[in-house]
């Protein structure tokens, strides 16, 4: 399942995106692909993204639920 959201790049790769309010969101932004995704930041631990040869290669998110 597939966390993030593509966001809708102008062919000057330029973007706009709302801020939503009580929210932590990350926007990853890829410069060899010109593509920007939108994450939503885990409620506890870590959203880490991670590269390979400098380019993004994923992200990944180390969440846990409280008990």
């Amino acid at each position: 399942m597939a966390r993030g959201k593509e966001v809708d790049v102008n062919s000057d790769l330029t973007f706009t995106e709302q801020v939503e309010k009580g929210k932590v969101t990350l926007l990853v932004l890829d410069g060899y692909s010109g593509k920007v995704k939108k994450y939503e930041a885990v409620e506890h631990e870590s959203t880490v993204v991670e590269t390979t040869k400098g380019k993004i290669f994923r992200v990944r998110f180390d969440d846990y639920e409280l008990f």
